[in-house]
């Protein structure tokens, strides 16, 4: 049976004029998202985050995973990046699974493993769930997440290989960003034009920082 997926958070970005932490200051939400699925093993019904969003949100995100199931049933939280806004809850799911590019761990124990020793097909859950790691461009230790859903076709979970939509981040914006908050923008640019190429029939695309599904052109633009 093929999961579902949803959006617990929708993220944005905007600047943020006259703050205290300087002129290129901003204010964001990180895109959240939940997959629910059948587990291969119990055929029981369980849920996997991507990404945990900020500290600020989580009182809307811990809502909206109940509409959905009971947060003991996180079985695994992906992480696009660890940039401290897609982090900063973590602490909410103990003994999930951490899947990241920097390895893994259960949440609440010293317990730590390499990513394909725990998942060497590079599938989470079921075999609809992929993820693929990109190591070092906008972050350390990138990955993107693709899932072949029920309810919404095939999703793309890509973190901040595209912080947001063509319409809400101008030409100007991302070079800031990229040059204030990217390690290596010129290969982040290289990495997203591979990504286009191999997922360009891709129903629906999550940025890091735009709540609504971006489409195909939108990544090539």
């Amino acid at each position: 049976m093929k999961p579902n997926v949803y959006i617990l958070k929708k993220g944005y970005f905007s600047g943020a004029k006259g703050s205290v932490l300087g002129e290129k200051a901003f204010v964001t939400s990180t895109t959240v998202g939940l997959i629910t699925y059948n587990d291969i093993q119990t055929q029981k019904e369980k849920m996997i985050l991507i990404d945990t969003g900020v500290i600020s949100d989580w009182e809307e995100i811990r809502e909206n995973i109940k509409r959905y199931g009971n947060i003991n049933n996180v079985s695994h939280v992906v992480i696009t990046h660890w940039d401290q806004d897609h982090i900063q809850n973590l602490k909410e799911f103990k003994r999930a699974i951490v899947v990241s590019g920097a390895g893994t761990n259960i949440l609440g124990t010293n317990e730590f493993g390499h990513l394909f020793e725990l998942f060497p097909d590079n599938t989470v859950g079921n075999q609809y769930i992929k993820f693929e790691v990109f190591g070092k461009s906008h972050s350390r230790d990138e990955l993107i997440l693709v899932v072949d859903s029920s309810n919404k076709g095939k999703v793309l979970f890509i973190g901040d290989f595209i912080a947001s939509s063509p319409e809400i981040l101008t030409p100007e914006m991302g070079i800031m960003l990229d040059t204030s908050f990217s390690i290596d923008p010129i290969r982040k640019y290289m990495m997203l034009k591979d990504i286009y190429n191999r997922y360009s029939e891709i129903d629906e695309i999550y940025c890091g920082h735009y709540g609504d599904p971006i489409s195909s052109e939108d990544m090539k633009r």
